[in-house]
């Protein structure tokens, strides 16, 4: 199979389950998604950050502040992605910003985003080789990305892994665009502040980076949240870390996070462990890529909800997959040297798609 025909077919499923979905609840927006949405509807529809409106009517609920309005703890790192679309939508609709034109619009943002980054992954597989191919059908169809990328979309899971991806390719120019790549880490941790640690990977270029234009970038895409929290909440201290929320540094859940039976990462998406042994054994060269990953399921474990609520697999996870992408790649090449038959190899990373698809339908009519 050629890349383009792959690719091609993933753009075609990816929209067709988002669209399909869609129609089928009539809304995009649920869960967490109303909170990220919040964000996105108070800021250009009334022009401010009170969320008692779009909680009515959205079904939401958070803590009331001193200043009588509701809180937000959620990111709005989202909500800055869709604003583009968003707006070219309120302009031909002309309406209150809640109707399926919106919400079906911002959702299709964030498959978009998806199909984004997994394109860019495929940048640093610049040989197209077999490998390569069936790491990204395997990111594509074998991990919770499909579920977060094409299903619960209006969500911060599908944008991490947008700019993770984009962050992971920048490095790979050269000369590296340090500015732009600060602007994409700035967003990135702007979304969710775990993914923060992504900053390790510019250790190897510490000595000849321009710091200026790195840390310029970061602060750029960062203040958008430092100045919406301290609006909301009168103080820059996280707005988790303040409701009571925080970590456990001593008495870490790793098992629960990795083979719990509700959303087990190891257990509901075994190709995460797959491309972390890729990544073990090439070590020397992704050293610091399995310290992310390992810091990440750390920082989960510690977490005061580690179990990460109703999440498929574990939703806290999707910004490592490029990271896991490079860990099936080196993988798959290595049971290739092992296993002559290329067919037993497709087939196995088909079984593992099938087995994911069917574990997200399970999921789907028991939530």
């Amino acid at each position: 199979m050629k890349l383009r025909t792959l690719f091609v077919s993933i753009v075609c499923v990816y929209l067709l389950v988002n669209v399909s979905h869609a129609a089928f609840l009539g809304k995009t927006v649920y869960g967490d998604g109303v909170y990220y949405f919040s964000w996105l509807r108070s800021l250009i529809i009334e022009h401010n950050i009170n969320f008692e409106s779009e909680y009515n009517r959205l079904g939401g609920n958070q803590p009331y502040l001193y200043t009588k309005i509701p809180s937000n703890k959620y990111s709005i790192g989202p909500a800055l992605l869709w604003t583009p679309n968003y707006l070219i939508v309120h302009r031909l609709v002309h309406s209150d910003g809640y109707t399926f034109p919106y919400q079906i619009t911002i959702s299709i943002t964030s498959v978009c985003a998806t199909l984004f980054g997994l394109l860019m992954l495929t940048r640093l597989s610049p040989k197209r080789s077999h490998e390569s191919l069936i790491a990204l059908l395997l990111i594509a169809y074998g991990t919770n990305l499909f579920f977060y990328g094409s299903i619960d979309t209006v969500n911060s899971h599908a944008v991490t892994f947008f700019w993770a991806s984009v962050y992971i390719v920048l490095l790979t120019i050269k000369p590296i665009p340090w500015f732009a790549t600060g602007l994409v880490l700035g967003a990135l941790s702007a979304t969710r502040l775990q993914d923060i640690l992504y900053i390790l990977l510019i250790v190897p270029h510490i000595h000849t980076m321009d710091k200026k234009s790195f840390f310029s970038g970061i602060i750029l895409t960062l203040t958008p949240q430092i100045i919406v929290w301290y609006l909301l909440y009168g103080s820059l201290m996280n707005p988790y870390l303040r409701g009571g929320e925080g970590f456990s540094i001593f008495s870490p859940h790793i098992l629960g996070v990795l083979f719990g039976k509700t959303s087990g990462l190891f257990l509901w998406t075994p190709v995460v462990l797959l491309g972390m042994y890729g990544l073990w054994y090439k070590r020397k060269k992704y050293f610091l890529h399995l310290i992310i990953i390992l810091l990440q399921i750390y920082l989960v474990s510690t977490w005061s909800t580690w179990w990460q609520g109703e999440s498929f697999s574990g939703r806290m996870f999707v910004s490592i997959l490029p990271l896991i992408y490079l860990g099936l790649v080196e993988g798959v090449n290595k049971f290739s040297k092992t296993i002559s038959s290329s067919k037993t190899i497709n087939l196995f990373a088909l079984s593992l798609c099938v087995i994911n698809t069917l574990l997200i339908i399970s999921f789907l009519l028991l939530h």
